[in-house]
């Protein structure tokens, strides 16, 4: 992944049953070290997470921040502010 703004729906790969029958909300991504999840990592490690929750993110997914529309975007607090940003 680039400096370039990212966003993506959450990596559910790993749910028993994930809920297939709702429309996703894209999340503004983070590109690094995963924050705010509270796991140990090891110090190479380089994952692309949602700003709102820490939650990991598909990256298979993902698309430019600027191409979401608007009704398919996060609105939790810390997403709603990083899509306000002239470069999303």
């Amino acid at each position: 992944m680039s400096s370039r703004q990212w966003a993506a729906t959450r990596d559910a790969s790993s749910y028993d049953r994930p809920d297939v029958r709702t429309t996703k909300r894209y999340h503004f991504a983070h590109v690094g070290k995963p924050f705010r999840t509270g796991q140990p990592m090891s110090t190479g490690a380089v994952s692309m997470s949602a700003v709102c929750s820490g939650a990991l993110l598909d990256e298979n997914g993902a698309i430019p921040a600027r191409d979401v529309e608007p009704r398919l975007r996060c609105r939790r607090l810390a997403c709603r502010n990083a899509w306000k940003e002239p470069d999303a």
